[in-house]
């Protein structure tokens, strides 16, 4: 038979996404990927439009 110390807890799973985090650090996050996406989504028009004046290929 295992014993172990008075007031000890097993170990779990996270179950949910962010579980554990605050709701500024998810919105935090949030933002973060947005921007990341957002800046992705300029780079690649800014290259095409100087792709295309060259009439190269990204």
């Amino acid at each position: 038979m295992k014993h172990e110390a008075h007031g000890t807890q097993q170990p779990r799973h996270i179950n949910m996404i962010g579980e554990g985090m605050s709701a500024a650090q998810r919105s935090d996050s949030l933002v973060q990927l947005i921007n990341q996406h957002f800046l992705k989504y300029l780079e690649k028009r800014e290259c095409e439009k100087i792709h295309i004046e060259r009439k190269q290929t990204c």
